[in-house]
């Protein structure tokens, strides 16, 4: 499929519900602006951007990449025509985007570091604290992008698509039609580490955001992300961030106020 003939500029839909004057909205509108003023793109607001982009032969595409509140359709579209898409909607229904949040515990202690200072007698900050963002949060395996190898590329997708039902390192060799002594042994090349522990790390990540973003049970939380039970998840989890799920949880919600 070929992309935009515009040279070396690069076009950009941004996907955000600018009417409904949310601040948090126009404040990510303008902090996409400012970043492409200074890296030379064309931005354009399309609230509608699934509408925009279609696989149709030989045609071009109209962007080469999308930020937007990503909805099923949206993310549906920009999976179809390949086009790059940012999520920055935390609460998006769509699971495993490239996504940035806001960094809610840095706030959080931020917030309690200066109420420790006021406590004490100093003066208050004549201006609000802004924290920058910490890191990227991936909510897809940025190993599906990265990997050259087209069978554990496949591999990693299908963990991806999968790893909320309860599939085994038998599942995935299936699924790409390979043995498992050879999935193994070129996913271990490629990516690092065990067949196993990416569907592990990927359970994981997904029951964290549930835990965080819902007030879900943990025996639900376990189910819901392919775990075989609560005691299996605590298990697993534990080993894995070196605190118990409860805990993690308590400690993750308490920098969440508001949910979106």
């Amino acid at each position: 499929m070929k992309k935009p003939s515009t040279g070396n500029l690069r076009r950009v839909a941004i996907s955000l519900e600018l009417d409904c004057g949310y601040k948090r909205h126009l404040e990510v509108y303008a902090g996409c602006q400012k970043y492409a003023d200074e890296a030379g793109w064309l931005c354009t607001i399309n609230p509608a951007i699934d509408r925009m982009i279609t696989r149709d032969g030989g045609s071009q595409l109209p962007y080469d990449g999308i930020i937007a509140r990503a909805t099923k359709p949206i993310a549906d579209a920009a999976r179809q025509t390949g086009v790059p898409l940012v999520n920055v909607w935390m609460n998006s229904p769509v699971q495993d985007l490239p996504s940035v949040f806001p960094d809610f515990d840095e706030t959080g202690m931020m917030a309690a570091a200066m109420l420790d200072l006021l406590m004490s007698g100093q003066t208050p900050p004549a201006s609000p604290e802004f924290v920058a963002p910490a890191e990227l949060v991936p909510r897809q395996s940025t190993d599906v992008l990265a990997v050259d190898d087209l069978l554990v590329s496949r591999a990693l997708g299908f963990i991806s698509e999968n790893g909320h039902h309860r599939i085994q390192v038998k599942h995935v060799a299936a699924a790409v039609a390979a043995t498992r002594r050879t999935l193994e042994r070129k996913f271990r090349d490629s990516v690092g580490r065990s067949i196993a522990t990416e569907i592990a790390r990927l359970r994981i990540q997904r029951a964290k955001r549930r835990m965080v973003e819902t007030d879900a049970s943990m025996k639900d939380v376990a189910t819901d992300t392919g775990f075989r039970s609560a005691d299996h998840f605590y298990k697993v989890f534990t080993r894995v961030e070196g605190m118990p799920p409860s805990q993690y949880r308590d400690q993750r919600q308490k920098a969440f106020p508001e949910r979106v």
